[in-house]
């Protein structure tokens, strides 16, 4: 199964980044996706569907909230 993360919109495409490489991979219309999907959610594609991975997207947040509360607090 493959992981990707939603980068960004731009109008009515998703922009993917690659879970892997880290590299912007895929631009897909956005109607391919969840319709609560958001920028940053991480994403599972079976072959068929996308969808959402809310226990990585949870981690994902929280990494990011711990490494700008260091950087605001100088730890």
């Amino acid at each position: 199964m493959s992981h990707y993360t939603i980068d960004r919109f731009e109008g009515p495409q998703a922009i993917l980044t690659d879970n892997e490489s880290g590299e912007i991979t895929k631009t897909i219309s956005r109607s391919l996706l969840p319709a609560n999907a958001s920028e940053g959610d991480i994403l599972c594609f079976d072959g068929k569907h996308y969808h959402i991975d809310q226990a990585q997207t949870a981690r994902a947040l929280k990494n990011a909230q711990s490494l700008l509360e260091s950087l605001t607090h100088g730890k």
